[in-house]
């Protein structure tokens, strides 16, 4: 049954989920995004060097050896087998449960993207290319953006639009009738 139009599958109820190649496609749209972004950003920057874009906004380049925010700045290439475990498992997780929700399939194109964008990263050259600076905030990139995106998407999907197998075609204990 689809939680959110109560519909059961095989009578429309895999409206907008994604088919498998499409995911596929999406993670390497956003791979190929990130690439172009950071292509820009090293080819016109120089590292330190900034572009203000409004008061709050920089495309600042910078370089980042660790994982978020500059941690296990000295993981080497323990980072890259870290990625591709991750992004392993996130395939294998994601086989089974994208096919059940858009919104899982769309998580895991962002997830896998991101993750395989910053990999390329280190596999090339060793680091991760930062450039949107926010002031507030540690410096990121579009790699980064595509995995909070997903990692939300797949929060908001398990609090509030899952329902559990076990549940879901049990009525609400208020609306079940009494016994005699």
């Amino acid at each position: 049954m689809n939680c959110l139009s109560g519909q059961q599958e095989g009578e429309g109820g895999s409206r907008g989920r994604l088919p498998g190649w499409l995911l596929v496609v999406l993670a390497g749209a956003l791979v190929g995004v990130d690439q172009l972004t950071k292509w820009l950003v090293v080819t016109h920057l120089q590292r330190g060097e900034f572009i203000r874009v409004c008061s709050f906004l920089k495309i600042k380049h910078t370089d980042n050896t660790g994982i978020a925010f500059g941690l296990w700045s000295d993981g080497g290439r323990a980072l890259p087998l870290l990625a591709a475990v991750c992004i392993v498992l996130l395939l294998l997780w994601g086989s089974r449960y994208a096919r059940q929700s858009g919104v899982v399939g769309w998580s895991l194109a962002l997830l896998v993207g991101g993750a395989l964008g910053n990999m390329v990263d280190r596999i090339r050259v060793g680091r991760v290319t930062d450039f949107i600076d926010v002031s507030f905030w540690p410096v990121f990139n579009f790699a980064d953006t595509c995995v909070v995106i997903g990692a939300l998407l797949l929060l908001v999907h398990g609090l509030f639009l899952h329902k559990p197998a076990c549940c879901a075609g049990a009525a609400p204990p208020a609306a079940r009738e009494e016994g005699p």
